[in-house]
């Protein structure tokens, strides 16, 4: 079985809620599936953030400077570069 990947949005040193709704989606597919739960949060610190991920079976930290003030595109370039390392089979991403 593959995993699922959940993208954590954050906003001035705060994960979005939405995010957490979809932790809490992913972890009832992952239960429901027999799947991984992964969590990746990319942020110039992404430690502070992902300490306040409990749903996840495993987070995933990218840190650079570049990741603040949010950029898209950056955010964008490393979840491309994660699906493609971690080839989820399923990727829950916010739309805010």
């Amino acid at each position: 079985m593959g995993n699922i990947l959940v993208f954590i949005e954050a906003r001035a040193g705060s994960i979005l809620p939405a995010s957490f709704e979809l932790l809490a989606a992913g972890r009832a597919l992952a239960g429901a599936t027999g799947r991984t739960l992964e969590a990746l949060v990319s942020a110039a610190e992404p430690d502070v953030l992902a300490a306040d991920i409990t749903a996840a079976d495993r987070v995933l930290t990218v840190a650079h400077p570049s990741l603040s003030p949010y950029l898209p595109e950056a955010h964008a370039a490393v979840l491309s570069a994660v699906v493609a390392d971690r080839q989820p089979d399923l990727v829950l991403i916010g739309y805010t």
